[in-house]
């Protein structure tokens, strides 16, 4: 069941001129995210709809090289994200029902996050905020995770 329980979020521009998330941070429980991920896979947003399969999301690759491989979120809204070389990402990250919150240097994006069940696999779904929204205000690719064993 969707936990009706969300911050509201607002983009705007900073005053460096970078777009960003504002919010009153409040911290809202979804115990279906809690725990390890593994990086599976990148996917364009575009891709996701309701006919998205399992194999399309673990066999799916774009150009280039993701640099996270781990996402854990813990139950009181602690998140630490790990680089592909197996260090934690020296970011300010928390989590609430429905968003991955990371502080960088162009602004604050909360990324939204999702679990979902597809074709009997479990996965986790969070919004890539970087350059281009920070830039551009557009969301182009969702990272997704599996649960780590």
């Amino acid at each position: 069941m969707d936990n009706p329980n969300k911050i509201t979020v607002t983009t705007e521009k900073n005053e460096r001129g970078y777009y960003e998330d504002v919010f009153d941070y409040v911290f809202y429980d979804d115990p279906a995210v809690h725990g390890e991920w593994s990086y599976c896979s990148i996917i364009p947003t575009e891709a996701l709809d309701p006919l998205i399969t399992a194999n399309y999301i673990k066999n799916h690759k774009i150009s280039g090289e993701n640099i996270f491989s781990a996402l854990s979120l813990g139950d009181n809204g602690e998140a630490r994200c790990f680089l592909t070389v197996g260090e934690e990402m020296p970011c300010d990250s928390r989590w609430t029902n429905g968003f991955l919150i990371c502080e960088y240097v162009d602004g604050t994006a909360a990324q939204r996050l999702f679990e979902a069940a597809i074709n009997g696999e479990e996965f986790l779904f969070a919004a890539v905020k970087t350059g281009d929204f920070s830039r551009e205000n557009r969301v182009d690719f969702y990272e997704v995770y599996t649960r780590a064993e």
